[in-house]
């Protein structure tokens, strides 16, 4: 396969929301390691919610890569704004799916966390 052919695929919107998605992520692992020196309560709260942000990423991935990519040349397709309110709508339905229990990806990252917390 032609890795040019690969590189010439990826819209550079798509690009664009990866990079935003890497940074989102760099900037959750930086939160987490400050939670060494937050009080015990405070911390078992912020590793609750680090692990909802987690499971809301994980689904927002899940159903970015789920829907087809959109097609510029039928004449009813939104292009570029279609795009955007995908991303979008995919964004606030990982969130919802996140607030009414998630798949459970949550629970096992916070029982995970805790368990290392025990260790330290």
């Amino acid at each position: 396969m032609d890795p040019l052919a690969i590189n010439s695929s990826l819209s550079p919107s798509f690009l664009a929301n990866r990079n935003n998605d890497m940074q989102s992520e760099i900037t959750r692992i930086r939160q987490m390691r400050q939670l060494n020196a937050a009080p015990e309560a405070t911390r078992e709260e912020k590793m609750r919610k680090t692990a909802d942000e987690f499971e809301s990423f994980f689904m927002f991935q899940v159903l970015e890569l789920m829907q087809p990519e959109i097609s510029e040349d039928n004449e009813f397709t939104g292009g570029y704004a279609e795009e955007m309110f995908r991303h979008n709508l995919n964004e606030e339905i990982s969130k919802a799916i996140t607030e009414r229990g998630g798949i459970g990806v949550s629970d096992m990252i916070y029982q995970q966390l805790l368990q290392y917390q025990e260790v330290q």
